[in-house]
């Protein structure tokens, strides 16, 4: 990572607001949508952006840099 970089922290939820339901956070997407596919819940970055939806077939969301 080079300085001034920030890494991305993504989010397993059932709902981008809803802490309660969050299974983990993790810094790497794969990892955090093999524990959303598990536990049937969403993927969310640190703007609270959806970017894997477990009711769309586990789409993968474009993000914008």
């Amino acid at each position: 990572m080079k300085k001034g970089e920030t890494m991305e922290i993504y989010t397993v939820r059932k709902s981008a607001n809803d802490i309660k339901s969050q299974k983990g956070a993790f810094f790497m997407l794969e990892n955090a949508i093999k524990i959303a596919t598990k536990t049937r819940c969403n993927v969310y970055d640190s703007n609270k952006n959806c970017v894997w939806n477990k009711h769309k077939g586990g789409e993968i969301y474009e993000q914008s840099i």
